[in-house]
């Protein structure tokens, strides 16, 4: 028996239970994400997938949130537009500036939301994080000051790979992604499969590049 639910007073119909996310996504609605990948269970981490769901008192993660027959969702409402730009803005308030030169300009999706969400201005000066560049690794380079906790790394690292070489440790502001006991990539048992690099949306991780040696042999 088919699953109706309203997305945007336009009635749906399902075949099978899915999360609203997923459903969205079959009708095109684009929900924004940035902890979420297909791959992986939904943790519901960035909360930029929020939506309002008739019934409950506040917004909930359109991830793991499954679909009801008779649920009624509004994704683009004034109110979850203004969530997702604040939390966007809490993300860049201490982020490095320096999208021009950063290797995932034009692909990094924290910028690409910003600029979804119309954000040219730093309304929130936040405390900057300084952490060494972690250049160890013959092919990765880890940049922790350009991370936004989203877990993915950890979680394909974990789940997928099952090689459980980074996790979280601190707390708040100060929480960050390290191997274990802060050691170094070349240090820790990490593979270099580079599934992190690939599941990593802003550059916090990425491929060693080569071009310096490139030049110098020029």
């Amino acid at each position: 028996m088919p699953i109706k639910i309203t997305i945007n007073d336009q009635e749906y119909a399902f075949d099978t239970q899915k999360s609203i996310l997923h459903a969205a996504k079959e009708v095109g609605i684009k929900i924004p994400t940035l902890c979420y990948m297909k791959e992986l269970a939904p943790n519901g981490a960035c909360r930029m997938c929020l939506v309002e769901v008739e019934g409950f008192p506040r917004p909930v993660p359109s991830c793991n949130m499954a679909i009801k027959d008779g649920m009624k969702v509004w994704t683009n409402t004034f109110k979850i537009r203004q969530i997702r730009k604040t939390l966007i803005e809490l993300l860049i308030a201490n982020h490095p500036k320096e999208c021009l030169t950063c290797v995932m300009n034009q692909h990094c999706e924290l910028q690409t939301l910003a600029q979804e969400y119309g954000i040219r201005d730093e309304r929130y000066a936040g405390e900057i994080r300084h952490n060494e560049l972690d250049l160890t690794s013959p092919s990765l380079v880890r940049d922790p000051d350009k991370c936004i906790l989203c877990g993915r790394c950890v979680r394909v690292c974990d789940q997928i790979q099952s090689v459980h070489a980074i996790d979280f440790t601190k707390r708040g502001f100060y929480t960050i992604v390290i191997s274990e006991y802060n050691k170094t990539i070349d240090a820790s048992n990490c593979v270099l499969c580079g599934a992190c690099v690939r599941a990593c949306p802003t550059g916090a991780l990425k491929e060693k590049s080569a071009a310096a040696e490139v030049f110098e042999a020029i």
